[in-house]
C-alpha cells in the first residue's frame, strides 16, 4: 500500500504536531476562502466557518479517523458547515421579516 504524503501530513496532525496542523492551515485556508466566497457570497461569514472548522478539527482530532484524500475531505467538510451557516442566516433573515 502506497502512503502519500498528505496521509502522513493527517497522521502527525491526529496526533498533535503543531506542524502538521500548521501545513494544513497554511496549505489549505486559502483555496477554501475563496471556494467558499464563491458559495456564500459572504467573506465574513466564509471566514467564520473555516475558522470554525480548522478549531473543530484541531479541538477534535484524536477522535477523526484516517483520511485518504485530505483535500477533498476539507472541502466537504468546509461545504457543509457553511451551508448549514447559510441556510440558519436565511431562516433567520425570513422570520425578521415576518
Amino acid at each position: 500500500m502506497d502512503i502519500t504524503s498528505e496521509e502522513y501530513l493527517w497522521y502527525f496532525f491526529k496526533n498533535g504536531d503543531v506542524n502538521a496542523f500548521r501545513t494544513l492551515f497554511e496549505k489549505y485556508y486559502p483555496p477554501l476562502h475563496a471556494y467558499g466566497i464563491k458559495i456564500s457570497h459572504a467573506p465574513e461569514l466564509t471566514e467564520d466557518c473555516l475558522q470554525n472548522l480548522f478549531i473543530y478539527l484541531y479541538e477534535n482530532r484524536t477522535n477523526l479517523g484516517s483520511v485518504k484524500n485530505v483535500k477533498s475531505y476539507l472541502f466537504i467538510s468546509f461545504k457543509r458547515r457553511l451551508l448549514k451557516k447559510l441556510r440558519e442566516s436565511n431562516t433567520r433573515t425570513r422570520l425578521e421579516d415576518m
